[in-house]
């Protein structure tokens, strides 16, 4: 009898892509801030006539600072290394690389066309919270992306078969 999740196990996948923090996101998260911030001047100049104008400043005021505030981020440029077996290794990577760590491809990442949210738990410590990486294609090549992409969603089709829980 043949098992059931031999034919789920991914193809002979190795590939190692390094992922840089998206520049069109930091773009996009500093243009909101102005956008935001020019919107909370607005509204307590008087040039918008609006109900609760000192509440709703203030919401565009915090909203401009948490989007100058995520796009000021440090960047951290992270490596993920998939074996042939598929087994994933994740390496956040700042002045001295340090070796990565083993970790799995968590249910609630999204796998789409031109954006992957990729979330990953250690396979060694259950109790370490899942990290979260966003990739554009502009975080990698072209090229890097697609081969990424395919990986992923060849990791994550063995993962959801051997479970049972879906990765969109």
């Amino acid at each position: 009898m043949r098992d059931m999740h031999a034919a789920a196990l991914p193809p002979s996948i190795s590939l190692s892509v390094s992922i840089a923090p998206s520049r069109r996101l930091r773009m996009l998260l500093f243009l909101a801030a102005l956008v935001h911030g020019g919107a909370a001047w607005s509204i307590l100049c008087g040039a918008l006539d609006v109900a609760w104008p000192w509440l709703l400043a203030g919401c565009a005021g915090v909203a401009a600072v948490l989007c100058a505030t995520a796009a000021a981020q440090p960047l951290k440029t992270r490596q993920i290394d998939i074996s042939k077996a598929g087994a994933l290794r994740l390496t956040v990577q700042q002045k001295l690389p340090e070796p990565g760590r083993a970790v799995r491809l968590l249910p609630g990442s999204l796998l789409w066309g031109a954006l992957l949210v990729l979330r990953f738990g250690s396979t060694d410590d259950a109790a370490a919270p899942p990290q979260t990486i966003l990739v554009l294609p502009d975080s990698t090549g072209r090229e890097a992306f697609r081969a990424l992409s395919v990986a992923m969603r060849a990791i994550a089709g063995h993962s959801s078969a051997k479970d049972g829980q879906k990765i969109h």
